[in-house]
């Protein structure tokens, strides 16, 4: 079935006795099958009881190779030729705050801000700087200002306004100057 093709190994390794699950429209997001004494046995776990999408755990796993592995993996490598006083500077998104609406997205940007942090504490005595740009909406072709939903976005932001490529540009060659040496560990909104 096809909770049993899509479930992570661990989910389809489990020593609880296995139930069928009828799933209908799955979307992009898990849900659970109800509960009726038919199903509900005394040893059923949560996790049997999670229809796991195949969409759903691509988008997540796709997110999180795109937004956290490659800001990481490059980051880890080049960390031991990074000369005294460097700079790091993570970009991440203020969907990592607010959600994205899929939270693949915002999940996985989420993750950049525990890493800066931790970097920080371990390049710090080297001198080098680390932080994250979380920006919200910038107008680009792929998001235009004036798009289907940018009053919605508009609404939740101090200035309302899109921020422009240049905008986000400024800060982090500031954040990579000599002028933001005491500047570490932070998120910048």
């Amino acid at each position: 079935d096809r909770l049993a093709r899509s479930a992570p190994s661990a989910a389809r390794r489990a020593s609880a006795p296995k139930t069928s699950v009828k799933a209908w429209s799955f979307g992009s997001s898990c849900s659970t099958r109800p509960s009726s004494a038919s199903t509900a046995s005394t040893g059923e776990r949560l996790r049997d009881r999670i229809a796991w999408p195949s969409s759903a755990a691509e988008a997540w796993t796709a997110s999180f190779r795109a937004n956290v592995l490659t800001a990481v993996l490059l980051t880890e490598a080049l960390t031991d030729l990074l000369a005294e006083g460097g700079r790091v500077v993570l970009l991440s998104s203020i969907a990592a705050f607010r959600g994205s609406g899929s939270g693949a997205y915002g999940g996985s940007k989420a993750a950049l801000h525990p890493y800066a942090i931790d970097l920080a504490n371990a390049l710090g005595p080297r001198g080098i700087t680390v932080n994250s740009v979380h920006p919200g909406p910038i107008d680009t072709d792929a998001n235009p200002e004036n798009g289907q939903y940018s009053a919605d976005l508009k609404r939740l932001m101090a200035t309302p306004r899109f921020g422009k490529p240049q905008d986000v540009g400024a800060l982090v060659a500031f954040l990579a100057s000599p002028q933001a040496g005491f500047v570490s560990g932070t998120v910048h909104h």
